[in-house]
C-alpha cells in the first residue's frame, strides 16, 4: 500500500505539474508528497521513470490525447507496440493511449466506474485492481503479443 501511496504521489506531480498541485489534489501537506517522491528516489525505482509526459506539454488543457502519448514514445525511442500504459479512466487513458497504438492496463479503482460494462472491460488489454496485478498483465500482454506476430 505504501508504494501505492508513492506512486500516485508521482502522477499526481506528473499531471499537476507541481508539488503543491499534488498535495491539493490527493488532500496531503507539499512535505508528505516530497517524501513520497524523496522514497521513490531513494528506493532506486525513479529510474524506471524515463519520460513524464503531461497533457499541457503537448497544448492540451488537462485532457489528454493520443499526442501525449506519441510524444512519450518519440522521447524515449520505444516503439508503440513494444510499450504499456496503466490508467484508472477509460475516457482519459486507456482510449487515447489505445489511439497511439499502445497497449492498456486498467486499474479498476480511483476514477474508474464501479460496474463497467463488458464493452468498456474489452478496450483494454488487461484489467487490474491493484498495482500488484501488473506484474501478471504484463506477461499476458507480452504473451499475447508474441503469439499474435508468431
Amino acid at each position: 500500500m505504501l508504494l501505492e501511496a508513492r506512486l500516485r504521489a508521482f502522477i499526481a506531480v506528473a499531471e499537476e505539474g507541481s508539488f503543491v498541485g499534488a498535495a491539493q489534489r490527493l488532500h496531503l501537506s507539499q512535505p508528505a508528497v516530497s517524501k513520497h517522491i524523496a522514497a521513490l528516489e531513494r528506493d532506486g525505482l525513479m529510474q524506471y521513470f524515463d519520460v513524464v509526459v503531461h497533457p499541457e506539454q503537448v497544448d492540451l488543457a488537462k485532457t489528454p490525447s493520443p499526442r501525449m502519448w506519441k510524444r512519450a514514445l518519440e522521447e524515449t525511442g520505444v516503439q508503440a507496440n513494444r510499450a504499456v500504459h496503466v490508467g484508472n479512466r477509460i475516457d482519459n487513458d486507456i482510449r487515447p493511449a489505445k489511439q497511439a497504438r499502445l497497449h492498456t492496463i486498467w486499474l479498476l479503482r480511483g476514477e474508474a466506474p464501479p460496474s463497467p460494462t463488458v464493452e468498456q472491460l474489452a478496450e483494454a488489454d488487461a484489467i487490474v485492481t491493484t498495482f500488484s496485478g501488473v506484474p501478471n498483465a504484463l506477461v499476458a500482454i507480452s504473451s499475447s503479443s508474441i503469439s499474435a506476430t508468431a
